[in-house]
């Protein structure tokens, strides 16, 4: 059946009805059906060129020392990111604290989860400059407070600890696209941020399993918290390079090496790509 075939039913004609002086007609859907064409074969030199760019992007992006210290850092972190939630109800358990208490100390980590996003993102904005050490402060703190978290003996100890937990692996996650931001440049992201997480689900999926069987080893839940409180210090340890590099051109004496180092990534994000 053709479209200039069907046939539209018009509204019966009043006086009252504002439909009666206004002419359907279909003439632009079959214009617009008659240059549509489903089966039109793509131009292969084109997704040839596209993936070109991709790989030599990708390529670019791997050749960033900066960032690959930040890659590494990140996907030792996330084989343990997860062990405090996973096993933090398992420690409570085992230490005879009760259903309720166990529920309230899980639930105050997901609320800190979120402050944590929203202040670390807060801070970031203002001092978007210093990202990546706003980044590896939450990263320490995250360290830190998941190996204290077995030293707790406390009801009151152990909901700080939670929400101290929440807060600063909120920050360390909320903050991961700015971090890539700061490293590379705009048309580098997408590459970058989606090695970034292809890596990291890799890890995490290993990661979990690899510190339930030190806990069997260790006969309980605590040593999944020193497991993951030590490679959370190692991803910072590795991290520190790009900080301590960061530190020596920020305040050296060569003018010029600090506006490499600022303006060369920046520059680009902002200007050459607006």
């Amino acid at each position: 059946m053709n479209v200039q075939d069907l046939e539209i039913p018009q509204p019966p004609f009043s006086p009252h009805n504002p439909m009666h002086d206004i002419d359907i007609s279909t003439n632009g859907v079959e214009k617009l059906l008659k240059y549509l064409d489903p089966h039109k074969a793509a131009d292969k030199s084109g997704k040839k060129a596209e993936a070109t760019d991709i790989w030599k992007i990708m390529i670019e992006v791997l050749q960033n020392c900066r960032f690959m210290v930040f890659f590494v850092s990140s996907v030792t972190t996330f084989t343990v990111v997860f062990c405090p939630a996973t096993f933090l109800p398992d420690l409570m358990r085992d230490a005879r604290y009760n259903l309720q208490e166990i529920s309230w100390c899980v639930m105050i980590m997901g609320f800190g989860n979120l402050i944590g996003r929203l202040i670390n993102g807060t801070f970031a904005s203002k001092f978007n400059n210093h990202v990546p050490w706003i980044h590896g402060i939450t990263l320490l703190g995250f360290a830190a407070t998941t190996t204290l978290t077995i030293t707790s003996h406390s009801l009151t100890s152990l909901i700080v600890l939670s929400a101290l937990l929440g807060l600063f692996s909120g920050g360390y996650f909320g903050l991961h696209m700015a971090v890539v931001a700061h490293y590379l440049k705009r048309s580098q992201i997408p590459v970058g941020f989606g090695m970034i997480v292809a890596a990291n689900g890799v890890s995490s999926t290993a990661g979990v399993p690899l510190a339930g069987l030190v806990s069997d080893a260790f006969d309980g839940e605590k040593g999944s918290f020193v497991f993951g409180g030590c490679v959370m210090f190692i991803a910072a340890l590795v991290l520190s390079v790009n900080m301590v590099k960061e530190f020596f051109v920020r305040w050296t004496s060569d003018v010029e090496a600090k506006d490499e180092y600022n303006v060369e990534v920046h520059y680009e994000n902002e200007i050459t790509h607006l």
